[in-house]
């Protein structure tokens, strides 16, 4: 889901973050329907064989509350992952205040990310690109740890 230049746009990964519908096809494939959150088989054979008996071939149904109550910061972190960059350190999750600049300070020591371009840009080097959904998860983990402290 990543591109290559400005010209490309994960349409996707933007709408997935977004209320709209999205159907998948195919195995593996996610989406949303309203607040019904669905995902397909993904087992290759199994979903095969669900398609040839004309069985739907979903894996999973729910009501995910959590994409239509979503907090910004798991926005304003998906929009900043596609392009390729962390979003300013001021905009970080509170249960970060005391370690976000440790934090970053790791991060760039292991080649993940760079000073960006503007005041505050954090760009993501090629590593980081690779370790994008890892450094996402400790943000978010933060940010989960917060509001299940408050």
């Amino acid at each position: 889901h990543w591109r290559r230049s400005d010209r490309e746009r994960s349409i996707y990964n933007r709408l997935a973050k977004v209320d709209a519908d999205i159907l998948p096809f195919g195995s593996s494939a996610g989406g949303h329907l309203g607040p019904v959150s669905i995902m397909n088989e993904r087992d290759l054979e199994r979903y095969r064989e669900r398609v040839s008996s004309e069985t739907v071939p979903g894996m999973m149904m729910g009501n995910p509350d959590h994409v239509a109550d979503a907090p910004p910061f798991r926005l304003v972190l998906a929009e900043a992952l596609e392009r390729r960059s962390l979003p300013p350190l001021q905009q970080w999750p509170d249960a970060t205040r005391g370690i976000r600049h440790q934090l970053l300070a790791n991060w760039t020591a292991a080649g993940l990310v760079e000073p960006g371009h503007g005041e505050g840009a954090i760009d993501l080097t090629r590593a980081g690109c690779f370790w994008a959904t890892h450094l996402q998860k400790v943000l978010l983990g933060l940010e989960a740890a917060t509001s299940r402290a408050a």
